[in-house]
């Protein structure tokens, strides 16, 4: 009998550890900006959400993981701190759909909370990695997004519009696409 209250005892400890340290941040360190692809701002608060590049020790795209996704608090000296497992699982994660060309360091994503549009990361000419997507009919590269939030839910916020910044690759010119969700 003792042993079965041991046995429940620690597994009800493993069972809480694991759901609060879902939503435990660790330290916050500091990031520089030269490896960022683009970054999402949100209307509610100073956090962005910034994805960077990740590489392997070669220089080469890390299929594995290929992009750093994490919170920046802008007020802070640009501290970061890791998505949370649910932040990655419904917000602001991606999903690889296909690693690209053979042998290239390319790859098709999109975002786990809205699968309608597709991006490509690319490896460009002058050895730098660029996120891409389609706006109106042609290619941009994409610089930030803009979410902008009005009230709702934990699990269902009022997202009323996107906005999606880029740069034409040809022109050198700012795109802006506004995205009805």
């Amino acid at each position: 009998m003792l042993r079965n209250y041991n046995i429940g005892f620690w597994l009800l400890v493993l069972i809480s550890w694991f759901n609060i340290s879902a939503f435990i941040v660790p330290d916050a360190k500091t990031v520089d900006e030269n490896q960022t692809l683009f970054k999402i701002a949100r209307s509610k608060d100073a956090y962005e959400i910034w994805y960077s590049i990740n590489l392997d020790q070669n220089g080469h795209l890390n299929k594995e993981n290929p992009i750093k996704i994490f919170w920046v608090n802008t007020k802070e000296n640009n501290q970061t701190e890791p998505l949370t497992w649910i932040q990655k699982q419904y917000a602001y994660g991606i999903k690889i759909i296909d690693s690209g060309k053979s042998g290239k360091n390319e790859l098709n994503f999109q975002f786990v909370s809205y699968a309608k549009r597709t991006f490509t990361l690319r490896q460009t000419a002058g050895n730098h990695f660029k996120v891409y997507t389609n706006s109106n009919n042609k290619e941009i590269e994409v610089t930030w997004i803009f979410i902008q939030i009005n009230g709702g839910t934990f699990w269902f916020p009022n997202i009323p519009q996107v906005e999606l910044h880029g740069i034409d690759p040809l022109s050198g010119n700012a795109i802006k696409e506004i995205i009805k969700p």
